[in-house]
């Protein structure tokens, strides 16, 4: 990337996804870089937030999606990994040379993109588990 700041390694594997194929989201856009309009800047935004989500270790964080899960934010935070779900699943990709577009679920690539999907359903689950049997006040992710 000449001329550019490095990317954050928590983004990496979605740069290289954009850099190697064309992607779309389910409303049809295609990207094939990071500063296009289209799927490639909500898809960073989305992983964004999931990290959050996936690492907070306090309650007195500033913003809502790093504060660890207790029943204040709960519903908040469950509506957005809900859209974050939905958005991964209908993501779509292809090799720039192959003629059509397969569910991203369904390349190469799809290895990150799952681990996001597997890691959020087990945040919810233990704290459905955790929180609201009142083992534990908030949950630390």
């Amino acid at each position: 990337m000449d001329g550019q700041q490095p990317m954050p390694s928590g983004i990496g594997c979605i740069g290289t996804i954009l850099d190697n194929s064309d992607l779309v989201s389910h409303t049809g856009d295609s990207c094939t870089a990071l500063s296009c309009s289209g799927p490639g800047p909500v898809l960073v935004r989305i992983a964004d937030t999931v990290f959050d989500i996936l690492n907070s270790t306090s309650l007195r964080s500033g913003s809502l999606f790093k504060q660890a899960l207790h029943a204040k934010n709960f519903d908040q935070v469950r509506a957005k990994m809900q859209e974050a779900r939905e958005y991964i699943k209908g993501l779509q990709a292809k090799r720039i040379k192959e003629a059509h577009f397969r569910p991203n679920l369904e390349t190469v690539w799809h290895t990150g993109f799952l681990g996001f999907l597997v890691n959020m359903d087990s945040v919810e689950a233990l704290y459905k588990r955790l929180v609201v049997s009142k083992t534990l006040w908030f949950l630390p992710t």
